[in-house]
């Protein structure tokens, strides 16, 4: 299955750039785990109820997910991620200047939550319409590489490197994915192809009801699911 991929990989751009997305996005929002804690504290002192801040984390999450349905209706996915990732670069320029208050910086932090449960259903409607699906995990697990290489590069410098300074590479990482975002789009334009989420095709919070509900690959994917069969 990796060689598969590996294949895709070099046949198909679109591919490439749908594994990058994955990468600078889930890199930044892992590091913004790892850095809100010591961000708020800096602010509010040891008395912030991390409980109750990471719960309001999940309650924008879940909002964020539960709008997927309405946007598909208006937009398909591969035209409104771009604003997702501006709106999530921007939500993480306020913690990246110091001078910033820590409800402000509080609320940047609930607004990019809200973004990440967009992002998540509307990945799985990429996943489902463009990937082959018997090699989907291999294909999105060998762009975990590359995520988890970002991450760590990152957080290992944390001790010379300022929280204003790690927020700004989260921005920039958000940055590259609103711009591989469009270039994915203007890939599947190319190719004539119907966009995977198109307004009234996909409803009920991102499930398919258009010609390929229940399929993992569009149809004209049968040259990719060949490669399966000669590996």
């Amino acid at each position: 299955e990796l060689a598969v991929v590996m294949r895709l990989l070099r046949r198909e751009p679109k591919f490439l750039v749908l594994g990058m997305i994955q990468s600078l996005f889930e890199s930044s929002m892992y590091i913004m785990i790892f850095m809100w804690t010591p961000k708020l504290e800096g602010r509010f002192g040891t008395g912030l109820p991390h409980g109750l801040v990471f719960g309001c984390f999940m309650a924008c999450t879940m909002i964020g997910s539960c709008c997927v349905g309405y946007l598909t209706n208006v937009e398909a996915p591969e035209s409104y991620l771009r604003l997702v990732f501006v709106g999530a670069a921007a939500s993480m320029l306020v913690p990246s200047f110091s001078g910033s208050s820590g409800y402000s910086v509080l609320l940047s932090f609930f607004a990019f939550e809200f973004l990440c449960g967009v992002f998540w259903p509307s990945k799985g409607i990429l996943k489902s319409h463009y990937v082959p699906e018997e090699i989907r995990a291999t294909m999105y697990n060998t762009f975990r590489v590359p995520l988890n290489l970002i991450v760590c590069l990152v957080l290992s410098n944390l001790e010379s490197t300022s929280d204003e300074v790690v927020f700004s590479i989260v921005c920039l990482l958000l940055c590259g994915a609103a711009v591989m975002q469009h270039i994915f789009l203007k890939l599947v334009r190319a190719e004539g192809k119907e966009p995977s989420g198109s307004p009234g095709k996909v409803k009920g919070g991102g499930r398919h009801v258009g010609p390929h509900a229940g399929k993992g690959t569009p149809t004209r994917d049968d040259v990719e699911l060949g490669l399966l069969e000669e590996a």
